[in-house]
């Protein structure tokens, strides 16, 4: 297949290997935090519902889809096999609008030359080699570091907050689609760390999905009570830092058990 057009933006639906992306001149934008970051969330749920999508279907999935088509985004890395199955057939239903659906999956089990197959279908289509790959990775990585910090000094050291740890955290998986301008906002972020949290609060551990609120932390906070542990936003921003690709997303937990 060609190499994609310098700069054209890729929608992805979960967390895949960016690095890729990055290595084409392509722009990854995760279509998930577009939809939550978007003061009409709660519009584009409904208006997917016009289009057709039940309401009884996950909430991300159909403001995922109103971002799709409100964004003319038509090429869609999603996630196959290893994220849920509703936003696999959601793409496929775009489809016959002009979407093109591109699918890479991790494999059910952790092993090592499946995923390479994987990572290397996705190489091709983007026409990058590993050498592009490994340098990518190397400015990324860079960043996942800030990232890093942030979330050590949320749990230990109480001196970020909720909010500001999951935004450095959850962004890890598009880089804001623009990684120097979002390296220059964690490193803001770090050189104001001035808040510190009562070791008197609640101290909250976030498991599975995060949910589909805009004023979780801020409740929670009113309450006396902080989330200093964000399971899966913490895994978006590879914890397990190694500097081969592949290991780095056989360590990445949540496609798997």
């Amino acid at each position: 297949m060609e190499q994609q057009s310098p700069k054209e933006r890729i929608g992805i639906t979960s967390t895949i290997p960016v690095e890729i992306l990055y290595a084409s001149n392509c722009v990854p934008v995760d279509l998930n935090n577009v939809f939550i970051s978007d003061p009409q969330a709660r519009v584009l749920i409904e208006e997917a519902e016009r289009f057709g999508l039940p309401r009884n279907i996950c909430t991300w999935v159909k403001g995922v889809y109103s971002v799709i088509r409100n964004n003319n985004i038509n090429v869609i890395i999603g996630v196959a096999q290893g994220d849920c199955s509703p936003m696999t057939s959601m793409l496929e239903s775009l489809l016959p609008i002009g979407v093109e659906f591109i699918p890479f999956s991790f494999p059910y089990e952790k092993n090592r030359q499946l995923l390479r197959w994987e990572v290397q279908k996705l190489m091709d289509y983007f026409g990058v080699q590993w050498d592009d790959v490994e340098a990518s990775k190397a400015r990324l990585d860079e960043i996942r570091k800030l990232a890093h910090v942030i979330d050590r000094l949320t749990w230990q050291e109480n001196r970020m907050s909720s909010a500001n740890n999951l935004y450095a955290l959850v962004n890890c998986t598009d880089f804001l689609s623009n990684p120097d301008v979002f390296k220059n906002e964690l490193e803001s972020m770090l050189s104001g760390r001035k808040a510190e949290y009562s070791g008197s609060q609640l101290r909250l551990g976030l498991i599975g999905i995060p949910g589909v609120f805009t004023n979780l932390y801020d409740y929670l906070e009113d309450q006396g009570a902080r989330v200093v542990f964000h399971e899966v936003a913490r895994q978006f921003a590879m914890p397990e830092y190694t500097k081969d690709l592949l290991d780095q997303n056989l360590c990445y937990t949540y496609p798997y058990s």
